[in-house]
């Protein structure tokens, strides 16, 4: 049994990004409206955000979206487009450009997670 959908996941132990192009997912109630707009899972983490084993974030840039779930230890666990694609929805057949660029904001942001500790 999930928590209600109004308990908020466990915020990163340093600053959240300061960039337009990333949020971070604060509530079960956010993962839950990210799964449906990105046709994926997310929401099944719920229990990792909560305790803080992961932090997840929205991503949008150059038309593209994208959900990237970073482990408090600052690793990049997974990055996935609409339905799990790795491939742009406005450019087909090309990467998903909001994947690659929060991939990279989010790794260098993350590097302090390991300082942390």
């Amino acid at each position: 049994k999930l928590a209600d959908p109004n308990t908020r996941n466990k915020l990163p132990p340093i600053p959240l990004p300061d960039d337009e192009h990333i949020r971070f997912l604060p509530t079960i109630n956010s993962l839950f409206n990210e799964s449906d707009t990105m046709d994926h899972c997310v929401y099944t983490y719920a229990r990792h955000t909560i305790s803080g084993r992961s932090f997840i974030f929205h991503i949008e840039y150059e038309g593209d979206i994208a959900t990237i779930e970073v482990a408090a230890n600052g690793e990049i666990l997974q990055s996935q487009g609409i339905g799990n694609s790795q491939s742009s929805r406005v450019r087909p057949g090309k990467t998903n450009l909001a994947i690659v660029y929060g991939r990279r904001e989010l790794s260098k942001w993350a590097k302090d997670l390991n300082r942390e500790k």
